[in-house]
């Protein structure tokens, strides 16, 4: 299987932006006290990764293809980055 990771894969970037925004969708997105939306608040924190960063890691697997996705901002159980609703709390 081929490892799409930055810098070999150009959409990766693009798929990681679009993931900060997916919680934004129905235009009602919040922002905390900095002025961060859920995106802003985990941007460039990837969490647990297969691989080493710079060099084909990836956290995600879709289609057979594998992707460096950064984790979005949960309020719930006082709130962290995670890579899934309810999963467990990461700081990188």
């Amino acid at each position: 299987m081929t490892i799409l990771s930055p810098p070999s894969f150009s959409a990766t970037p693009t798929f990681n932006f679009l993931k900060g925004w997916r919680g934004e969708t129905d235009l009602n997105a919040w922002y905390d006290t900095k002025g961060e939306e859920n995106g802003d608040k985990c941007a460039w924190k990837w969490g647990p990764v297969k691989g080493t960063l710079g060099n084909g890691a990836y956290n995600i697997t879709v289609a057979a293809h594998n992707w460096l996705i950064q984790m979005n901002w949960e309020n719930a159980r006082g709130g962290g980055c995670d890579q899934k609703l309810g999963g467990s709390f990461y700081s990188q």
